[in-house]
């Protein structure tokens, strides 16, 4: 019974915790990642900080910087 409850226990750990998204500056769980989203939903001036600083990454295109946040928060721009 004990090797049963164990099995049980170590899948609900499994499930329980979040999923970690590995980034440059350090690991993030989706959560975190969900919620930071909602906010740019929420704040225009958030949402824009951040996709200037992405379009700093494809050297200041801000088209391409635009689609890559849409990428990683799709949440921060449905209406």
């Amino acid at each position: 019974m004990s090797l049963i409850r164990d099995f049980i226990d170590k899948i609900r750990r499994k499930r329980a915790s979040p999923p970690i998204i590995t980034t440059p500056w350090g690991n993030v769980t989706e959560s975190a990642r969900k919620h930071a989203a909602l906010n740019m939903r929420e704040d225009a001036d958030l949402r824009y900080r951040i996709v200037a600083r992405l379009a700093q990454d494809f050297d200041g295109d801000w088209a391409k910087g635009l689609a890559e946040a849409k990428r990683r928060y799709p949440e921060g721009f449905d209406a």
